[in-house]
């Protein structure tokens, strides 16, 4: 009778925590880490006679200025069959500041005086910024009581952009640089979960690869690009906390 009462016991102790891995489960967590965005981007110079191309790579680490975290951004995860589930992250941001005319002010010489002069204003060029993210994955399960263990993979779509219109009659046009990339990578990580469906964890890529394209056009229709690859080793390091449903 006591094995019966303890194996009893066992089992109603660890439904509650394989449920948290069980087809039909829905994880919503918050991740902090490095964060995989393209970085703000700036439009080039359209008036100057020499343009500079500088591709950018994928920062997953950095030997000299290591944030503790950024906000990274919110992850979905449902399992499709027990210990495994599909994952989904996804966000960005769009800004636009409107082109202003400039207004002239008055015709003075010599010092300006702010009490009978009026000053210049000059034009407010029309700037538009994107920031796109995107990555789809699956990951493999494994438990014990309170604690589990997870592999897998995943990839990922990034986009980063610029223009910069000016809005007086000698503009040549929206100038504008760009990023655009795609990256794969192998994924582990732990997590701690409760009855009450919170979860807390810890990942890290021991295995990921981007490349990135980048490019820039001081005038329509005049454009340079290049290219990056970057390949990264137990990097990217993130942290993880959420709720099951």
């Amino acid at each position: 009778m006591k094995k019966l009462i303890i194996f009893i016991t066992a089992i109603f102790t660890a439904i509650p925590m394989f449920s948290q891995y069980s087809a039909g489960t829905l994880k919503v967590g918050l991740e902090m880490g490095n964060s995989p965005y393209v970085g703000l981007l700036s439009a080039p110079t359209q008036t100057s006679s020499a343009q500079n191309l500088y591709p950018t790579q994928a920062n997953w680490i950095s030997g000299s200025s290591n944030d503790l975290v950024n906000m990274i951004g919110m992850e979905c995860k449902y399992f499709v069959v027990d210990g495994i589930a599909a994952k989904f992250i996804g966000g960005g941001q769009y800004s636009m500041t409107p082109g202003q005319n400039e207004i002239p002010g008055t015709d003075y010489t010599g010092t300006f005086n702010p009490m009978s002069d009026l000053p210049k204003f000059n034009e407010v060029a029309e700037q538009k910024y994107y920031q796109y993210l995107l990555q789809a994955g699956a990951d493999y399960y494994l438990t014990k009581g309170n604690v589990a263990i997870y592999g897998g993979g995943e990839l990922g779509y990034r986009y980063g952009g610029s223009s910069k219109t000016s809005v007086t009659e000698t503009s040549a046009g929206a100038s504008s640089s760009q990023v655009y990339g795609y990256h794969f990578s192998l994924n582990f990580g732990a997590e701690y979960g409760t009855q009450e469906g919170l979860f807390a964890g810890v990942e890290i890529k021991p295995i990921s690869l981007a490349y990135t394209v980048s490019s820039i056009q001081p005038i329509p229709g005049v454009t340079q690009s290049g290219d990056n690859l970057t390949w990264g080793f137990f990097v990217f390091p993130t942290l993880r906390f959420g709720v099951n449903f």
